[in-house]
Parts: C-alpha cells; sequence; structure tokens
C-alpha cells in the first residue's frame, strides 16, 4: 500500500514537474503571457488595431475611419493633403466627452479655434479619447499613429485611470470564492494563455462599447470597491511610475518621428467629494453652538482635531471640510490647499492626483517636447485661484467652459512649437472669450417655461383647454 502511495506521489511529482517546466518554456519564449505594462484585463480596456480602417463615404469618397464603436465616427485621407493639418488628440473619457456630444469636446472647442486660425488649412482634427483607457493602452494607439497616420502634432492628456484595473482585480479576489480564486491564479498562468490564444485568437473586430464601462460601474461602483480593497504606498508608487513612463515613452516616440507632441497635465475638479453631498447643516455640527465668524473659527479647530486622529484613509474627508469652511469665510488660498489636500488623499483614485502630473512635467522635459500645466493655467483664469465645477460638471468631466479654455490651452502650445501659423488677424484670446459669453449665455433660458413660443394654438386655447 505504501509503495502504491509512494509511485502515485511520484508520478504526481513528475506530472507538476512537466507543467512547471512547460510553464518554464513559455515564460522563456514569451508565449502566452500577459505583460501587465502593456495590456490590461479588463474587458472595457482593451485596443483593437489598426485604429483607423479603410471605408467609403456615402458620396464615394475613399477614407481611413474609425472602427472602434467607443470612438465617434471619423476619418482621415488615405493620402494626407499638402495643406491639411492632422492634429491626432489622444486620452480617457474627459478627452471623449463622455456626458455631453461630441461636438460639447476639447477636441471639437480646439478644432473650432485651428479652424479660426488656419482657414486655408485643411483640418483633420481627430478625437481619440477613450472611456477608462490607462495610460498603457494610450501609447500603444499613439506609438501606431505616428508610426502609421502622419500626424502633424500629437497630444496626449491621460492619468485618471491608472488605477481601475487593480481595484477591479482586487475587489474580484476579494468577493471569489476558494474554487474561483484557483481558477484565477490559473488563468494568469503562460500555459492558459497560450491555450486561449490557440482555441481563440485575439480579436481584431471591436466587440465593446461605452456601455459596458457603464454596465460595470451598475454593478459595483468604486465607493463599494474601496470598502473592501486598498492600493497600498508601494502599488501606489509602482503604478504612478510606470503612468510617468508610458508617458516618456509616447513622447520619446513622438520626438524619434520628429513629430510635435504636447503631454497636457491632467486637470481634475478640485472641489468634488462624492457623488452624494452632505447633509446640509453639517457645518453647525463643528460649530459648538456658536454662529457667524466664530463658529467657522471653533470648527476650524475641531476638524483640525479630527485629521489628527483620523485614519489615513478618511483624512481626505476632512480636508475636504476644511476647505469648505475656509471657502465661508473667504480665505480662498487656504481652502484651495485644502481641496488639493483632500484629492492627493482621496482612496478612490479616480482623479488625476498632483504627483501624476509631476511625472507627466518630467516626461516632457526629458524628451523635449511641448507640455500644459492644464491645473495651473484654468486655477489662474479663475478669480478665486480654483478649478472646480465651473471647469467640470462631476469630478473629471469637462462643462462647455472647461472643454474650450483647456483647448485654448493647447492650442498656445501647438502655437509656439510652431505646428501651424496663424492667420494674422486670428485673436485666440478674444476666440476663447466669445465661446465663455456664448456658454454664459446658456445658463438662463430666454423664455421662461411658461411663456408662449408663439407656435401652435393661442395661448387662449391652451388656457381654456380641459385636459
Amino acid at each position: 500500500m505504501r509503495k502504491k502511495l509512494l509511485m502515485m506521489l511520484a508520478t504526481l511529482g513528475v506530472a507538476v514537474a512537466m507543467v512547471l517546466l512547460v510553464e518554464l518554456g513559455l515564460r522563456v519564449a514569451g508565449v502566452g503571457g500577459f505583460d501587465p505594462a502593456r495590456d490590461s484585463r479588463l474587458k472595457y480596456q482593451q485596443i483593437f488595431q489598426p485604429t483607423f480602417r479603410p471605408a467609403k463615404l456615402a458620396y464615394g469618397r475613399e477614407v481611413l475611419a474609425t472602427a472602434d464603436p467607443r470612438l465617434p465616427y471619423q476619418w482621415i485621407a488615405p493620402q494626407k493633403p499638402a495643406n491639411a493639418l492632422r492634429v491626432l488628440v489622444f486620452g480617457e473619457s474627459a478627452i471623449s466627452g463622455l456626458g455631453f456630444s461630441p461636438n460639447v469636446t476639447v477636441v471639437r472647442e480646439l478644432e473650432r479655434q485651428l479652424c479660426a486660425a488656419c482657414p486655408d488649412r485643411v483640418l483633420e482634427v481627430i478625437n481619440l479619447g477613450i472611456v477608462a483607457l490607462p495610460s498603457k493602452q494610450v501609447r500603444r494607439l499613439v506609438e501606431e499613429a505616428v508610426e502609421h497616420y502622419a500626424p502633424d502634432a500629437v497630444v496626449i492628456y491621460c492619468g485618471n485611470n491608472e488605477f481601475l484595473e487593480i481595484h477591479a482585480e482586487k475587489y474580484a479576489d476579494h468577493i471569489a470564492s476558494g474554487g474561483e480564486k484557483v481558477l484565477r491564479a490559473l488563468s494568469r498562468s503562460h500555459i492558459y494563455g497560450a491555450l486561449r490564444g490557440l482555441a481563440r485568437p485575439p480579436s481584431r473586430v471591436p466587440n465593446v462599447s461605452t456601455s459596458d464601462v457603464a454596465d460595470n460601474d451598475q454593478r459595483v461602483s468604486e465607493a463599494r470597491m474601496i470598502e473592501f480593497v486598498g492600493v497600498d504606498a508601494i502599488e501606489r508608487a509602482e503604478l504612478v511610475a510606470r503612468h510617468a513612463e508610458n508617458l516618456r515613452a509616447m513622447a520619446a516616440c513622438c520626438a524619434a518621428a520628429k513629430v510635435p507632441c504636447v503631454i497636457a497635465a491632467v486637470a481634475v475638479n478640485w472641489e468634488w467629494l462624492g457623488r452624494t453631498d452632505p447633509p446640509a447643516e453639517w457645518i453647525e455640527a463643528y460649530c459648538g453652538g456658536a454662529s457667524g465668524e466664530a463658529g467657522l473659527r471653533h470648527a476650524l479647530g475641531a476638524l483640525r482635531a479630527e485629521l489628527a486622529s483620523a485614519s489615513e484613509r478618511e483624512r481626505y474627508l476632512t480636508h475636504w471640510r476644511m476647505g469648505e469652511v475656509h471657502r465661508r469665510l473667504g480665505e480662498w488660498p487656504e481652502a484651495v490647499a485644502q481641496y488639493r489636500a483632500s484629492l492627493n488623499g482621496d482612496p478612490h483614485l479616480r482623479r488625476c492626483r498632483d504627483e501624476m502630473n509631476e511625472g507627466a512635467l518630467a516626461a516632457a522635459r526629458a524628451t523635449g517636447v511641448g507640455f500644459v500645466d492644464t491645473p495651473r493655467e484654468l486655477a489662474a483664469l479663475d478669480e478665486h485661484g480654483m478649478v472646480g465645477f465651473g471647469d467640470f460638471y462631476d469630478y473629471v468631466h469637462f462643462t462647455p467652459r472647461g472643454a474650450a479654455r483647456t483647448a485654448w490651452l493647447v492650442y498656445g502650445e501647438l502655437a509656439r512649437l510652431q505646428v501651424f501659423t496663424p492667420a494674422p488677424e486670428h485673436d485666440a484670446r478674444a476666440f476663447l472669450a466669445a465661446r465663455e459669453a456664448k456658454f454664459a449665455a446658456l445658463e438662463s433660458d430666454a423664455k421662461a417655461v411658461g411663456d408662449f413660443l408663439g407656435i401652435g394654438s393661442s395661448p387662449r386655447r391652451i388656457v381654456d383647454r380641459d385636459l
């Protein structure tokens, strides 16, 4: 009996050794592997290349058109005209214009500026922003574009989605059963990857849409994920460094091909706390029964004490509360500092942190490409030095004004790099001012809801109608 058991164990040991040898061989050969620096396990972060594919417009014109359903339908000429100005803008949902039509995006506002500045050029200003994309996937798109699509300039804006994958992976492990955890571990092997590749080669046909992202958010929100999982300091530093390296690689790719490149630091809503507002009277709870300035000063003292004892995951809330109190006191520099401290301590990690924009600046300097410090420049346009709900309707997505202002900043850097020569009569700042005035006029309707528009039935008949 003992001999049989030993034989079984020996056979099992040989089988395990053979599997390990095959796994090692595949790893050495680079077959069936998953490269976390280049690939994502999330379905909605997949890339389908080529980005542009041959197509024919309704009137018969041959073009290269976008095929990914996450992108608006756009095209470029297969042979770029001599007087064309082809600007490709890469990024994530903030560039894509999530929440608005393609007409209300940074890219469309940039196109409007360029159209006014360069009336004699054939413009191809293309929006290649894809919802939920991290920098490693944007890098693949940029490298392909520089090699195949002859851009006159490349603009890069990304940094809000670097932690999506790690949060999703950790949460999936958290809720998985024992058997599911074993299967997840096996699915990460090179053997599994090789067999899966043979059974189902990677698709070149886009089979994912923005609705996949929406469905995911409906199933598990980021707020729920961080109730159970977190990213430690080492993991965060690794992903921040990888973001900087991806930006540096994109910029270096452009520089090597002599394609002008602009890295734009990612701006976010400093005022953002979350999708749920705090209770209406929350500040009064910190005022110790006092009112007016005395109450607010008391609240600041109470909040400082709260901050000293708060856990690392809770401090961002206290910083935000302190920002609100300073704001009520009219102490804007202090308020801005507290809002930014809240941003940089937010465990959701869905807004680009200051340290990531520092990496973006370092990447631009190391490669000699253009750089736009978007947060600093947007703050300079605000009377209080705030980047908030005037330019963002949520945590990272632009309002029409924010899109126009950011486009103006990018336009200025492209002009500095001499990507184009603007018409002498074009005043870019005046153009922006006109756009801002137009957006301001939209804040209120020309007519009240109950006003008669002058069409259809007469007002008397409408009033008298018994509904």
